[in-house]
């Protein structure tokens, strides 16, 4: 009997961190392809690394080049971590699509039961940005903030390599 309550768990387990997001505009899709505009990069293109505070994980954001609508590709990733509460959270990586204003960089996403997440990376100095995800809508946990931020860092070329 027991061993049924285990197959259950892992089950539940493994379901739940399936996830699936979406991106807030569906007029431009994340897989879409636009030739950049320009060769001169942006201060925001490339690859960011670091982790949220805590035993929240890790979090990656990349960003392409702009492309001729003035966006760029975006790719958003967190790793497995703890919230404060000690809910457990699932990693996930999602595919959406910024906009540069100045110093900060801005995506939206549909997260878990449709509820829109707001990124906003801002220059913080060389080679680092301060990045916040604020959770936009009904809070699914008052005793959570509605937004975590950290700091990342450019991910630097391996030796010998071009690119990031």
């Amino acid at each position: 009997m027991a061993w049924k309550s285990i197959v259950t768990a892992l089950m539940i387990l493994a379901a739940s961190s399936v996830g699936y997001t979406e991106p807030v505009d569906k007029a431009t899709p994340p897989q879409s392809k636009a030739p950049p505009i320009s060769s001169e990069a942006s201060y925001f293109q490339g690859v960011w690394i670091g982790r949220w505070g805590g035993n929240r994980g890790e979090v990656t954001v990349t960003i392409g080049a702009m492309d001729t609508d003035g966006t760029h590709e975006t790719g958003f990733s967190s790793g497995i971590g703890t919230a404060g509460d000690g809910t457990p959270l699932w990693p996930f990586s999602i595919a959406a699509r910024g906009r540069e204003d100045g110093d900060v960089y801005k995506f939206e996403y549909k997260g878990a039961y449709g509820l829109k997440r707001e990124v906003t990376l801002k220059k913080y100095k060389d080679d680092m940005i301060k990045i916040r995800l604020e959770w936009l809508g009904p809070s699914m946990n008052s005793k959570r903030p509605a937004y975590w931020d950290t700091y990342l860092d450019r991910k630097k070329p391996l030796p010998g390599r071009h690119g990031g």
